[in-house]
């Protein structure tokens, strides 16, 4: 059992459950699975000044163009206000009035938040204390606060972090270089127990490098 006590917040996202792709082995990633990486998920992406139209992302979570412009509107209006760059928002609250007010209902969408063991945030800040708050994760983090009240959660998904939130360990497929050299599985969500996350955290960190390899909590809010 995780206890979220543990866990320091870095911060929620609107989201939903991914379609697993033909090169995820269907032995070891569920259909559909879940994911908070940028790279394979569909992440709202919050800041949008310099986006002409309505991204992949956001049609694929079923926005529409009438509501993009209107939301792009709030998200010009709100940056480092009420969400962080690229697309962190500050709290549980301001995620559910974006949802509310610029997704058509009914939708499959949820309420995803991220969060850091506190073993971790202190090293994590100082690493990253050279580009500081402007980043949405960082910010919320540096907070050190915990998730907020109502969260489910899933599991932990060994994600690299780049100025934000990007790869995740199964753009690498190292699902199954985990599982074939340390038998190592993902739960029924595709993501992992927290007895093996550290494992499979420095198994990734050694093998693919370039980005901070973190164990994140995901955590689920109901809508």
């Amino acid at each position: 059992m995780i206890n979220l006590d543990d866990y320091i917040a870095g911060g929620y996202y609107i989201s939903h459950y991914m379609p697993r792709p033909v090169w995820m082995p269907e032995t070891l990633i569920p259909n559909p699975y879940l994911s908070l990486s940028g790279c394979i998920s569909d992440r709202l992406p919050v800041a949008t000044v310099w986006l002409d139209s309505i991204p992949p992302e956001a049609k694929n979570l079923g926005m529409t163009d009438e509501l993009w412009e209107l939301f792009k509107e709030w998200s010009n209006a709100n940056l480092h206000k009420q969400f962080g760059y690229p697309d962190t928002f500050y709290t549980k609250q301001v995620a559910q009035t974006v949802l509310d007010q610029y997704f058509p209902i009914p939708n499959d969408l949820r309420i995803m938040g991220i969060a850091l063991h506190k073993s971790r945030v202190k090293a994590f800040l100082t690493t990253h204390q050279e580009s500081g708050d402007y980043y949405g994760v960082y910010k919320v983090l540096s907070e050190l606060q915990p998730l907020e009240d109502g969260a489910i959660a899933h599991g932990l998904e060994v994600l690299g972090y780049e100025n934000g939130i990007s790869h995740s360990w199964l753009c690498y497929s190292m699902e199954s270089h985990c599982n074939n050299d340390l038998g190592i599985c993902p739960n029924a969500a595709g993501l992992l127990d927290e007895n093996i996350a550290d494992i499979a955290n420095v198994y990734v960190s050694d093998k693919e490098g370039g980005q901070n390899w973190q164990p994140w909590l995901i955590v689920e809010y109901p809508t």
